[in-house]
C-alpha cells in the first residue's frame, strides 16, 4: 500500500498536515477493508503498520511531500522534495514513481522504517536505491 501526501513546509505547527494525514490513513484503511482480496489477518497487520508509519511522521521535518510505503510486514516513510498528488494506492507493489521523480529532482531526505527504527535512520535513502 502506498500513501502520498503533499505537505506544507511553511505551516508553523503542521496542524493541517496532521489532519490530512489522519484523513488519508482513514481512507487507506477503508479501501483496504473494502478490498475482497484482503483476508482478515492481512488487514489487521497492514492496519497496524499504517498506524506505526503515520505515528512516525515528524511534522517538524516537513518537506513538500510525504510517501508512506506499507505492507503487512514492514513500512517506510520518505520525505519528498516535490509535492505528490494526495493519493492512496492499494496494490501488491508500491507506487514509486513519485519517489523516483524526487530522486531525480534531488535526493529525498530522511526516512524511517520499522526495520531500522531502533538503530535510527541515519542518511536513509542515500545509501540505497529506491524500490
Amino acid at each position: 500500500m502506498s500513501l502520498l501526501l503533499p505537505t506544507h513546509p511553511a505551516s508553523p505547527d503542521g496542524a493541517e498536515d496532521a489532519i490530512r494525514l489522519r484523513n488519508l490513513v482513514s481512507e487507506a484503511k477503508k479501501r483496504l477493508a473494502d478490498d475482497p482480496g484482503v483476508d482478515k489477518a492481512t488487514l489487521q497487520a497492514v492496519e497496524a503498520r499504517i498506524d506505526e508509519a503515520a505515528a512516525s511522521v515528524d511534522s517538524s521535518e516537513i518537506t513538500d511531500g510525504t510517501l508512506l510505503l506499507v505492507s503487512a510486514r514492514d513500512w517506510e516513510v520518505w520525505k519528498l522534495p516535490v509535492a505528490p498528488p494526495e493519493q492512496v494506492v492499494v496494490a501488491d507493489t508500491y507506487l514509486t514513481r513519485n519517489l523516483v521523480s524526487s530522486w531525480l529532482h534531488e535526493r529525498p531526505t530522511g526516512c524511517s522504517s520499522s526495520r531500522r527504527r531502533a538503530a535510527g535512520c541515519g542518511t536513509g535513502p542515500a545509501s540505497r536505491s529506491p524500490r
